[in-house]
């Protein structure tokens, strides 16, 4: 079986048993091949000290070499590839970190920024220069947002607006049907029974989904 989908077929607890002991290296690497929601709960598993020296070493690493892929594919099944990996993982690293800040709720997550922005600040500019976060709607022009939201659901988009600031909640709104709009409002009032977790994760697709838009136009 392929490696990167043999790891994004285990529970993360799985993955976090079998790397527990590994190398700060190897747990970049295995994170950087992960699905970013299953990731992150890999990620905040380890300690602070190892979050921070993981964090840093993802940011460092934008390719995982077809020999490295093949220790990975030993360390989580306990045998090697049948037939050895051929081609190497490419992903940007401060990517991958920028997804897990973004998608984090859990208040370590600011001891880890705050570590980098003290510590390391080349590092840190270079993951909130690139950092698109749900308010930054507010910036975008009308016709961008139409394009953006015409093609998420009614049930998708309450849930990524569950705790969004009511200001950036109507610039969408005027852009979106009013049928629609109304519909959302509604879904709005009973919030409380929106999970958190969900509607990061959905504000995370949605913001996704926009960098692939602007990769398409250029």
């Amino acid at each position: 079986m392929n490696t990167i989908k043999l790891i994004q077929g285990f529970d993360p607890q799985e993955v976090f048993n079998k790397i527990c002991s590994e190398t700060v290296e190897t747990v970049a690497q295995i994170i950087l091949c992960m699905e970013a929601p299953n990731a992150l709960i890999v990620f905040e598993k380890f300690s602070l000290d190892v979050q921070i020296s993981v964090c840093i070493k993802i940011a460092e690493t934008n390719k995982v070499t077809p020999q490295e892929l093949d220790t990975i594919h030993k360390i989580v099944s306990d045998q090697f590839p049948e037939i050895a990996n051929e081609k190497g993982f490419e992903k940007n690293g401060i990517d991958t970190v920028m997804d897990l800040f973004f998608l984090s709720l859990n208040s370590d997550i600011n001891k880890v920024i705050f570590h980098l922005r003290k510590n390391n600040p080349e590092l840190y500019d270079s993951i909130f220069k690139k950092a698109y976060v749900f308010e930054d709607f507010f910036l975008m022009k009308n016709d961008e947002i139409k394009k953006i939201f015409s093609e998420i659901n009614i049930d998708e988009l309450a849930l990524a607006l569950k705790d969004v600031d009511s200001i950036i909640q109507e610039k969408i709104f005027c852009n979106i049907p009013s049928k629609k709009a109304n519909s959302i409002k509604k879904k709005l009032k009973n919030r409380e029974e929106m999970d958190d977790t969900d509607s990061r994760t959905m504000q995370y697709k949605i913001i996704t989904h926009i960098k692939d838009l602007k990769k398409q136009e250029k």
